[in-house]
């Protein structure tokens, strides 16, 4: 049973160092657009470095708290229903953060418009790194889990059918 916790804790923290990877490579993606975008005439030219957004430390922690509250790091879903888990945590970080950079008067530190790109660009690729990791841990037999069906034999068939169709099941 300790192996099985300490399975669990060890998936939880794999998926928190995902999330935080995928949180820099948005937050690399979007700050490269936003520059790329001071090329039109009414887009004003950005005051900070990268360096800057990245010491910006609330923000993840932000997320990381919104996911920890959405369950996303101990549930075992099929893509869909985490794929809507995790747009709904980040449409509420993202609410929480543009609100800090509203009423905290932020907004000559914090571009606006980076914030929504960078919460754009992090639906995209936390979804793309959730997923790619996913199947690599499960191909391991470590973080494999057994289930047991009870029912009549129809639906068990059609239940594990599902099942075997979905590499998070």
């Amino acid at each position: 049973m300790r192996s099985k916790h300490l399975s669990a804790n060890l998936y939880a923290v794999i998926m928190l160092a995902v999330d935080l990877a995928a949180y820099y490579i948005a937050l690399f993606l979007a700050y490269g657009l936003r520059i790329f975008s001071e090329r039109f005439p009414f887009i004003r030219e950005l005051e900070f470095s990268f360096g800057h957004f990245i010491s910006i430390w609330w923000i993840p922690v932000i997320v990381v708290f919104f996911q920890i509250s959405g369950g996303l790091y101990w549930r075992r879903e099929p893509f869909w229903m985490e794929s809507g888990r995790l747009l709904k945590s980040l449409l509420l970080s993202f609410i929480v953060a543009f609100a800090l950079v509203s009423l905290g008067q932020l907004n000559a530190s914090v571009s606006r418009l980076l914030l929504c790109m960078l919460f754009g660009f992090l639906f995209i690729c936390m979804t793309f790194l959730r997923v790619l990791v996913k199947n690599l841990l499960f191909k391991l037999d470590r973080f494999q889990s057994k289930a047991v069906f009870i029912g009549d034999s129809a639906r068990i068939e059609r239940i594990k059918k599902a099942f075997d169709g979905s590499p998070y099941m």
